[in-house]
């Protein structure tokens, strides 16, 4: 009979369990908390959009068919928010160091109150791993069309092609939070140009909402809206902000962005 395998006294556990921890917790994946865009406050019932994004932190290429997904951890009942679960797109891939981001729709509980809203990465194996998003919770109660004088606003990010060529035309996109007690409707904000203000350098000077739409506050306000290169190569400045119809501007700039703009020839 073979003798039993025999460890040194300072070993606390069989050499072949240290090898299979480590190994093990080598290949695990990871994932670190990034950003998120979340409302502060809803109506009940209401359907909303929110974003979420995630690194990929680990050795793995997250996707649909290696059973990573986007899970809940409080509250675990997908009849709070109507989901517990986000899948990848099927033709999404995720690998090591890239970004991860889920933009999903949810719907409010009807009874009022404050609920939790904390997610996590997922895989059917391993379970929850990595980090999750800031604890965070989301009032649900009826909001009063407020339209006082608290106005405030703060930038949170916006896309913008850094080279252009003279007189074509491309898309933008400006995204706002509305941290005043003001609804933002097409009666009383929009969007204006700064840097100088109202310039008409990108060809519009301001942005209006839509007749009926509405940003409640703390929700948010993606402006989308098509700019033409001005007609001479140089660099020029981007900016925007928000304002009040007859009166000034509040909340945050944009950042300002130097574009340049090209001709065939300076290219």
């Amino acid at each position: 009979m073979l003798d039993t395998l025999r460890f040194p006294q300072h070993y606390s556990m069989p050499l072949f369990l240290l090898m299979f921890f480590f190994f093990s917790n080598s290949s695990m994946a990871q994932s670190k908390f990034l950003s998120q865009l979340v409302p502060d406050l809803v109506n009940p019932g209401e359907t909303f959009k929110v974003v979420i994004q995630f690194k990929n932190t680990s050795t793995q290429t997250w996707n649909s068919s290696s059973s990573y997904t986007l899970k809940a951890i409080s509250p675990l009942s997908k009849k709070v928010w109507g989901k517990q679960q986000i899948s990848f797109p099927q033709s999404a891939h995720v690998p090591p160091g890239e970004t991860a981001s889920f933009v999903f729709t949810l719907t409010a509980p009807q009874q009022s109150g404050a609920y939790d809203f904390n997610w996590r990465m997922h895989h059917r194996s391993q379970g929850g791993f990595g980090e999750s998003n800031p604890s965070t919770q989301i009032q649900v109660g009826r909001r009063a069309a407020v339209f006082s004088d608290d106005y405030d606003s703060e930038f949170i990010a916006q896309s913008i092609d850094q080279v252009m060529m003279v007189n074509e035309n491309y898309e933008v996109s400006v995204i706002y939070k509305n941290t005043g007690n003001t609804i933002w409707t097409a009666r009383n904000v929009f969007l204006m140009s700064r840097n100088p203000p109202n310039n008409l350098t990108w060809l519009v000077d301001r942005i209006d909402f839509s007749e009926k739409e509405q940003t409640q506050p703390g929700s948010f306000k993606t402006f989308k809206f098509i700019i033409r290169a001005p007609s001479e190569a140089d660099a020029y400045d981007f900016q925007w902000k928000m304002s009040r119809k007859n009166r000034d501007s509040f909340g945050e700039k944009t950042d300002n962005k130097s574009i340049i703009v090209h001709t065939q020839d300076t290219l």
